[in-house]
């Protein structure tokens, strides 16, 4: 489920950074905003390897992304992410919705953050910040992902 996860994420993440490095506007413009429609599908080799049976995930959704220059003239962006993941194997399937926001920062010190709140599938709830300019996670949102929960997702997937 980690590698569906850090996808999800990732591709919030992507979106976010490009953001980032583009030009900022000027403190009166509106937003830039972008709507990005995700239609993605993957093998899931995590669960393939831990439910013993061949996993195919899909993610459909949309993410918008907003950009704009806050008042003391850093550049932001804000993701509104809206993502299904349905995970399927010849046995079974389990699906789960993502949603909430993604809010990369551009201090006045260039430090940039990325702070995720709400839901995402099967990993975590609550806030996730991280320091993009060195990878360290400043805050760690509640997991609910474990050991229990694999073993409901295989079950689902296996027939069990």
């Amino acid at each position: 489920m980690m590698n569906t996860v850090s996808r999800i994420v990732g591709t919030g993440c992507l979106v976010a950074l490009a953001s980032v490095s583009a030009a900022p506007m000027s403190a009166a413009a509106p937003p830039e905003s972008e709507r990005i429609v995700v239609d993605d599908t993957f093998d899931d080799e995590f669960l393939t390897d831990s439910c013993g049976v061949s996993v195919t995930g899909s993610i459909t959704g949309f993410v918008i992304a907003r950009t704009f220059t806050n008042p003391a003239g850093n550049l932001q962006t804000l993701n509104s992410v809206s993502l299904t993941l349905t995970l399927t194997s010849e046995l079974g399937s389990i699906s789960g919705r993502a949603s909430g926001a993604e809010i990369v920062k551009s201090g006045p010190d260039g430090q940039v953050t990325l702070n995720v709140t709400g839901r995402r599938l099967g990993d975590y709830s609550g806030l996730l910040v991280v320091d993009l300019d060195t990878g360290e996670v400043v805050k760690e949102p509640q997991y609910t992902f474990g050991e229990r929960e694999l073993e409901r997702a295989c079950a689902a997937l296996t027939g069990r």
